[in-house]
């Protein structure tokens, strides 16, 4: 949460409309192939904990923004 709150803090002079805190969420379903609704708590803590040991020397990355036009689950 800290990051998201830095992010919109550092881009806030930038014309962009963050993603609402209510709406921010990591997708489960995708690498679990069951609805997110049905994973325990326990086994979300055990995803977070071991997804940052993974991902804690990873290298920083760039990421370009840009007005949504197109996404195969999205229309805008």
């Amino acid at each position: 949460m800290r990051a998201y709150t830095s992010a919109n803090e550092a881009l806030k002079d930038f014309p962009l409309t963050p993603v609402p805190l209510q709406w921010l969420h990591v997708t489960l379903d995708q690498i679990t192939d069951c609805h997110a609704a049905l994973i325990p708590q326990l086994e979300r803590d055990e995803l977070v904990g071991e997804l940052t040991k993974q991902l804690a020397d990873f290298a920083p990355f760039e990421v370009q923004v840009g007005s949504l036009t197109y996404h195969s689950e999205v229309a805008a």
